[in-house]
């Protein structure tokens, strides 16, 4: 049986192997877990970005960098592809798991998700449980990761803490610019999920955003990168399903169509008291959407990059 914890192993592994080179820290928190600091303290790089991108989604992935343009701006950009996008998405990728139930608790995504219990909502819309004797887990916040939560996490698991890999990065930091405008698959099942979609139809999946530029403010930066997501990110889905079912939902998951459309994550996120999950779930979606239909051959396709948000959002100051 697939493992997403024994795949993302095979990435951590290269990273404790060479973190100098990577521009990451490696301690043992007081429980005995292994903390990578990706980006808390830590500067980061572009290839830690890139393999905390292949980590998030359980190693089932490929991601490369090209090129965009804003404002006559040469800018680079994400793209990630994945061919199991249910469990590597849903399963592993999406931020869904609240270590407590409080406004700042962090909020964790990686392929421990899929060994928690019980599993959180979009881990378990996976259908995928893991059974492996390491985990590893993401987090994305300013503050330290403590020993007490380490075990939290390895304990909700069934993990021996020292089998317990988190890596960690805040919003301001090289690491996260890169990896969170490639979250723009999750983003769109996520939708999808709401609209009452069948996700196992989904087969292969890709998308591309673009990295905004470095700044560091943890709100400027939380902005920045979500608006990437949300104004730049761009969707490709291929699936096994209708083509009138593919034609009347590709138009209802795009953000041009959200409530909060045009407006910056930043205030957005400041509206709601600095709470993720004050959000509406529904504002959570991707620029463009495309959904190709492999019994037909036919592609549905809705959105459009807005680059007069993005362009205030990267280049109007922090």
């Amino acid at each position: 049986m697939l493992s997403v914890n024994a795949e993302a192993m095979k990435i951590v592994r290269r990273i404790l192997e060479s973190p100098e080179a990577l521009g990451v820290e490696v301690s043992r928190l007081s429980n005995g877990s292994v903390l990578i600091d990706m980006g808390q303290k830590a500067p980061g790089s572009w290839q830690a970005g890139r393999l905390f991108t292949l980590v998030t989604v359980g190693g089932l992935g490929q991601v490369s960098f090209e090129g965009f343009t804003l404002a006559g701006v040469r800018l680079p950009a994400i793209r990630l592809l994945v061919d199991r996008p249910l469990v590597a998405c849903m399963g592993c990728q999406v931020a869904g798991w609240r270590l407590v139930d409080e406004p700042d608790a962090p909020i964790l995504a990686g392929p421990a998700r899929t060994l928690n219990n019980p599993p959180d909502y979009h881990a378990a819309l996976s259908g995928h449980r893991d059974a492996h004797h390491e985990g590893v887990v993401t987090v994305q916040m300013s503050r330290p990761v403590t020993g007490e939560m380490a075990q939290v996490m390895a304990q909700a698991c069934g993990l021996a803490p020292e089998n317990l890999y988190v890596l960690a990065s805040r919003h301001a930091c090289m690491v996260s610019t890169v990896q969170v405008p490639a979250r723009g698959i999750e983003t769109a099942m996520h939708r999808l999920a709401l609209e009452g979609f069948e996700l196992d139809r989904i087969q292969h999946a890709w998308c591309t955003g673009p990295v905004p530029p470095l700044v560091d403010d943890e709100l400027a930066s939380m902005g920045r990168i979500n608006d990437a997501l949300y104004y730049g990110g761009e969707v490709g889905l291929y699936v096994d399903a209708p083509d009138d079912l593919l034609e009347s939902l590709a138009p209802k998951v795009v953000s041009e169509v959200s409530s909060l459309a045009r407006r910056s994550f930043a205030d957005v996120y400041r509206e709601a008291g600095y709470d993720f999950h004050a959000i509406p779930l529904a504002a959570h979606t991707p620029a463009v959407l495309h959904m190709t239909n492999i019994r037909s051959g036919r592609t549905f396709s809705a959105g459009h990059l807005d680059l007069e948000v993005l362009e205030r959002s990267f280049f109007g100051g922090a």
